[in-house]
């Protein structure tokens, strides 16, 4: 028996090994800068009761943007607060797993017409997340689970239940359908059938008011503005309305609304456990952001969040405006990024809806209104030198050349000597 192969020399095999280390090296730094984006929290702080509504709308905007931001990843900072409220208990997030993995057996037992296991699952599946209001739930699971649930019913005989099934979900969302594909024609016949009727229902009011007030007010999964709100043209029957304020514990329910009438919905909302010492550290980081570059408490606000960067808004009343000051602070690299400041008009919603430049200017730094600081520059400041070299890509990859040149060539003449077989040589082996 006998093979051959081709054998490179030394040197090539440690000009190889030398330019895959570096590429290691390389990979790795690239793999660091693409862990995933940085995880970005708001908090914002208001002079007197005068500003709450401001502050709320201006809160809800910019939760907005960053959720829609691709370079951040949005935390709320409300949620970790509740997280530490539930100590050990289970978390809005469990309850949806569980809620899912119910829809899910659910929805193959309907597949497979194991109709009776379906409908159980499905029915605790629905129970579930109708539990759940407080938090925020999702509305697409929900409104699936509906549909399965009532299409179960129907095919189980139980036509009028089925339809109970299918007019709660037309209630709280007029535009559902069935897909013809995946639903057989008489299913489809009566879900449009129920459609019609909940067109045909009479519609009613929520008076919705919270306290204290600046609460957003979400009436079946979408937003309807920040409280007091009254939402009309609603269809009777039972609908979700969520109350959810900064700093305090969320509110959910399902409230039914009667043709024709006004039904007031009006609840005190708690403060959040932890929102003393928040209230402390906000206090804490009033004083400190306009004379310091980078004040202390922001540390243990980010850490409390589990976040690197923070987004400060102070909204204070200025005469007929309110002018709110934003700062974007950087964990990590423990830096004040950005000191920007803009006047709104509280009462006038399209200047508050003009927010989204602002919001931009905040977070990229470009743009917006810089003002007077009375902090103290240290010399990196006072330099504003840009990003270091050492960040950009081109200089990695110039340092990645020179080290697998370096490295190879040094190799090569260390070992370049050495007997050995050369490059090229064929063996035998008997």
């Amino acid at each position: 028996m006998f093979g051959a192969a081709f054998l490179p020399t030394r040197s090539s095999v440690a000009g190889l090994l030398a330019m895959g280390l570096v590429c290691l090296v390389w990979l790795g730094r690239a793999q660091a800068a693409s862990d995933g984006s940085p995880r970005a929290t708001v908090l914002v702080q208001t002079s007197d009761a005068s500003t709450e509504l401001a502050a709320a709308r201006l809160l809800h905007a910019l939760g907005r943007n960053l959720v829609k931001n691709p370079s951040l990843e949005y935390v709320d900072f409300d949620g970790c607060m509740r997280s530490d409220a539930l100590a050990g208990g289970s978390s809005g997030e469990t309850r949806r797993a569980e809620a899912r993995k119910l829809f899910n057996d659910g929805r193959r037992a309907y597949d497979n017409l194991n109709l009776n296991q379906a409908l159980s699952l499905l029915d605790r599946a629905v129970v579930a997340l109708e539990s759940s209001l407080d938090e925020s739930i999702d509305w697409g699971l929900y409104e699936n689970a509906l549909i399965y649930q009532g299409a179960t019913l129907v095919l189980m005989g139980d036509a009028e239940r089925g339809a109970q099934s299918f007019r709660k979900l037309l209630v709280i969302n007029r535009q559902a359908n069935l897909d013809p594909l995946l639903f057989p024609p008489s299913l489809v016949a009566t879900f449009e059938s129920t459609a019609s009727a909940v067109k045909a229902l009479g519609r009613g009011t929520l008076d919705v008011r919270a306290d204290p007030a600046g609460a957003e007010v979400w009436v079946d999964g979408v937003f309807a503005g920040i409280g007091p709100q009254k939402i009309g043209d609603l269809p009777q029957g039972a609908h979700s309305v969520r109350l959810v304020r900064h700093g305090h514990v969320p509110f959910g329910a399902l409230v039914d609304v009667r043709a024709d009438s006004e039904r007031l919905v009006a609840r005190t909302l708690e403060p959040l456990p932890g929102a003393g010492r928040l209230d402390s550290l906000l206090g804490r980081l009033q004083a400190g952001a306009d004379r310091e570059r980078y004040p202390e408490v922001v540390d243990e606000l980010l850490e409390w969040a589990g976040a690197s960067r923070l987004f400060y808004l102070r909204v204070v009343r200025q005469g007929e405006t309110v002018v709110v000051r934003g700062f974007h602070f950087d964990g990590v690299a423990r830096r004040r990024l950005v000191a920007i400041e803009k006047e709104f008009d509280p009462d006038d919603a399209a200047d508050l809806a003009r927010v989204d430049p602002f919001f931009t200017s905040l977070c990229t730094g470009r743009g917006g209104r810089a003002f007077e600081m009375a902090y103290i520059q240290d010399e990196q400041d006072e330099q504003d030198e840009p990003e270091g070299i050492w960040n950009r890509w081109w200089f990695w990859t110039a340092v990645g050349v020179v080290v697998v040149a370096s490295t190879g060539l040094a190799l090569g003449l260390t070992l370049g000597g050495e007997s050995g077989p050369v490059a090229g040589d064929v063996f035998f082996r008997f």
